[in-house]
């Protein structure tokens, strides 16, 4: 250090007031990145709320307890350099030395740590060859190192005051995994204070505190370079910056720029854990579990083959630690769970005497049994269970507000609640994408927007500058329609026009059928259109004769798409047919909103009747009827089959609305002032968001959104490799317009069918006898014939050989033929 100074460097100490473990990770990587130390040396000096660090190639499950941490309420994170687990709490300062490549010096530095101690303390702070600082036998210090290019950091724990007790319970993993991660070196532990306590006065234990230490090291650290403490500035002023004469900066807070989500998140605590497999022991029977990036990749020995590509290791990992005790799922378990997914009772194959009837039927009810026994295993290997508002006894959970749910949950949760104040360029329509993370909002004089609603970045924002009517997700968060004023189109996620659909003029409704890659709409010319997105081609319009549509969405089961129209009519629509499936009379008005639940089982629709009504789809029958104040203009209906309605500036939220008739909603909101557009929920989150005239609201509601999800099918948390990969995956399974029917369970089974007359019948018709010719069938008639069709044949192709060269002696090129070819709709 000595040597720095001798070199005119200077020296720079940043304080963090921060607590947030994610926060100083974040601040310690940008100063990293951003600064250049080649004139100046820093030091950094923070301390954290209680929390787990594992290196950066560790394995999280194999270092950390994490089902005690998270009962404990301890965060969990992983830093960017190497090294061992270690534990933070504020009993414990955390020091990061920054200087450029070729100073980088972990042993000085730690040198200057134990002599600073040792001189003010009169301890005996040794350190060793592993970078660690002991006293006695016991370690006080880990340390870790991260070096690139333009500099490089070492940063180091120093137990002061810290919870011993819980630092040794936490830091106990599961031993059992197979992995090449680097392993934490276990050694004993203790703090300064607790070494202290023995030694020294309590006059002089009073003074060994975190506070006292860190000013301490901040004037030694200072005093090397033969600078004093000055008046200290805030690292985000205008008058501080990396080449400033200021040597104390104090740090607030760390502003959104700097924080990273991908820090936070469960790819890169978990996921980023090397690849690595534990067997485990079902009823006897022993499988192993490869796991690879926080996800199941491959299950040995096992039937339950559904639990690969999903996120259910970390219960896995937790039952197994009780596996000397008892099976991870008793037999008695799976049959109560399997209660709930069986459809009725079986048929009596005893009675049945048609033996090939009767073989297919006892193959089926084997597949369905065995279908039912890995719905049940995996419902009890769901990791989160969806909850709900529970009111206690003379209360309802339709009085409860937003701001009495937000003061009781996490500050996660609570940061989902927030509003858009857009006055000027509403009402809005909102759609949230299929994985739930991006929101898209379009306002009617122009205003559209895309980002992610959980962490507020910004993906585009344009004005169109003209009428929009709607807006809609397309098969990723890169790509979304608008139906504007004349024309629908197509942006990518920069907010850049790729397309302008002429075909599609007036558009006033837009929907999307994600396993068909189709685009939907319908306006003002009462025309239904379908839009292959993939090939860039209309598939097909279908001309309704009922005038402009009010409403329109779509069958999530077999994506037969519902019209609402103004004689009260509902119709039923395939791209395969140019009348409608199905016609239904719902209201004695016009049908203001559509919508279908995600079991395709049931309908809800409303009307200027003030009416709102379930239909089951199956039968086409109304089963419940509700009465409103106002005539509805919105539905939704959330994975778990929670109805939202929306009667101009209420929304209400109806549970079990679909089984029995509700007395009263589950929830309610008012936006005061305001009338609203759109409505949508948020896959995977129990969030609800209202597109109004002043602007948008997310709302929280318990229970919306499923607990668990598949990643294999939509992932919240995809990264960009998995979302090209999810990409050409939908792309290979392609559905074709074609295959949109009603009951989708028909189209494997389909057949023709030979009417078979009786005998009987012949006995009622005259016989024509036919005379035939002499010598019609004769061998030189039949040659004849013959020959015929092969000079036909060689003629064809004489013309089609002709009709090239004449193109090619024209200049007129062939049509080119691309890879996309193979999804080209075959027309008729």
């Amino acid at each position: 250090m000595a040597a720095c100074a001798r070199q005119g460097k200077r020296a720079k100490v940043i304080l963090s007031n921060v607590t947030n473990v994610y926060s100083n990770l974040a601040l310690e990587h940008w100063i990293l990145n951003n600064w250049k130390f080649s004139k100046f040396d820093c030091l950094l000096v923070y301390r954290n709320e209680p929390c787990v660090v594992v290196g950066r190639f560790q394995n999280t499950w194999r270092e950390v307890n994490v089902s005690r941490a998270k009962r404990q309420g301890v965060s969990i994170a992983r830093r960017v350099s190497g090294g061992g687990t270690v534990y933070h709490d504020l009993g414990n300062v955390n020091f990061s030395f920054f200087t450029d490549k070729p100073s980088h010096c972990p042993a000085k530095n730690l040198h200057f740590l134990s002599m600073t101690l040792n001189d003010r303390y009169q301890l005996t702070v040794d350190p060793n060859k592993r970078h660690d600082l002991f006293i006695g036998d016991k370690k006080i210090s880990g340390s870790a190192s991260r070096i690139i290019r333009t500099g490089s950091f070492h940063h180091c724990t120093l137990l002061v005051n810290s919870d011993l007790v819980k630092l040794s319970g936490l830091l106990h993993g599961d031993k059992t995994l197979v992995g090449a991660a680097t392993a934490s070196v276990p050694s004993p532990t203790t703090s300064i204070f607790s070494v202290t306590s023995r030694d020294v006065t309590s006059q002089k234990r009073d003074v060994i505190t975190p506070s006292n230490i860190i000013d301490l090291v901040a004037e030694s650290y200072l005093s090397l370079y033969r600078q004093n403490t000055e008046v200290a500035v805030d690292l985000w002023s205008e008058e501080c910056n990396q080449n400033s004469e200021n040597n104390v900066i104090l740090v607030d807070k760390v502003t959104d720029e700097i924080l990273d989500p991908h820090h936070e998140s469960y790819e890169w605590i978990f996921g980023r854990s090397p690849k690595f497999s534990r067997e485990f022991e079902v009823k006897g029977k022993v499988f192993t579990v490869f796991v690879e990036k926080g996800l199941i990749r491959e299950v040995d020995n096992s039937e339950n083959c559904d639990l690969v590509g999903q996120r259910k290791f970390p219960v896995l990992a937790e039952m197994g630690r009780k596996r000397k005790k008892t099976n991870i799922i008793d037999a008695t378990e799976i049959k109560k769970v399997s209660k709930t997914f069986a459809r009725g009772e079986g048929p009596d194959l005893k009675s049945i005497q048609d033996k090939k009837l009767k073989r297919e039927l006892i193959v089926k009810e084997k597949l369905n049994a065995q279908a039912i026994r890995s719905a049940a295993f995996n419902q009890l290997l769901l990791p989160e269970e969806r909850g709900c508002l529970e009111a206690d006894e003379g209360e309802r959970t339709l009085k409860f507000k937003q701001t009495d749910i937000v003061k009781h949950v996490d500050v996660g949760s609570a940061r989902k609640h927030f509003s858009l104040n857009l006055p000027h360029h509403g009402p809005y329509r909102c759609a949230y994408s299929r994985n739930g993370r991006k929101l898209l909002i379009g306002g009617a004089k122009g205003h559209v927007a895309t980002f992610d609603w959980q962490t507020g970045q910004l993906g585009c924002e344009f004005h169109a500058k003209e009428t929009i009517r709607d807006v809609v997700w397309l098969h990723n968060r890169d790509y979304i329609a608008v139906a504007q004023k004349k024309y629908a189109y197509i942006y990518d996620g920069q907010g850049t026009e790729l397309h302008r659909l002429k075909n599609h003029i007036n558009p006033v409704h837009l929907d999307y059928l994600p396993y068909h890659w189709l685009l939907v709409s319908t306006g003002a010319t009462g025309f239904l259109k379908y839009h292959d997105v993939s090939i860039g081609k209309l598939v097909v319009e279908l001309k309704t004769r009922l005038g402009q549509p009010h409403s329109m969405t779509h069958n999530p089961w077999n994506a037969v798409v519902h019209l609402g129209h103004s004689n009260g009519t509902v119709t039923m629509w395939s791209p395969s047919m140019k009348e409608p499936l199905v016609k239904m009379l719902c209201h004695h008005g016009p049908v203001t909103a559509l919508a279908v639940d995600p079991t395709g089982r049931h309908m809800v629709t409303c009307g200027l009747d003030k009416q709102m009504k379930v239909w089951d789809v199956r039968t086409y029958k109304e089963s419940l009827a509700y009465y409103s104040h106002r005539p509805g203009s919105n539905l939704a209906i959330s994975q778990t089959g929670l109805l939202a309605a929306a009667f101009g500036g209420q929304v209400q939220v109806w549970k079990d609305a679909f089984k029995t008739k509700q007395k009263a909603p589950y929830m309610s909101h008012l936006v005061e002032g305001a009338v609203i557009e759109g409505l949508d929920f948020a896959n995977f989150e129990d969030v609800l968001g209202l597109g109004h005239s002043k602007g948008f609201t997310s709302l929280l509601i318990p229970g919306a959104g499923e607990a668990n999800y598949d990643a294999l099918e939509l992932n919240p948390f995809e990264s960009k490799r998995q979302k090209q990969e999810s990409e050409v995956k939908m792309l290979l399974n392609k559905i074709q317009p074609e295959l949109i029917t009603l009951d989708q369970g028909h189209i494997h089974q389909m057949k023709e069918e030979v009417e078979e007359k009786p005998l009987d019948s012949l006995e009622h018709k005259e016989l024509i006898l036919k005379f035939k010719m002499k010598g019609k069938n004769s061998a030189k008639r039949r040659f004849h014939r013959r020959e015929k069709h092969i000079h036909d044949e060689k003629r064809q192709k004489v013309r089609a050989a002709l009709e090239k060269a004449k193109k090619e002696k024209e200049g007129i090129p062939e049509e080119p033929r691309t890879i996309l070819d193979r999804f080209k709709y075959k027309e008729a």
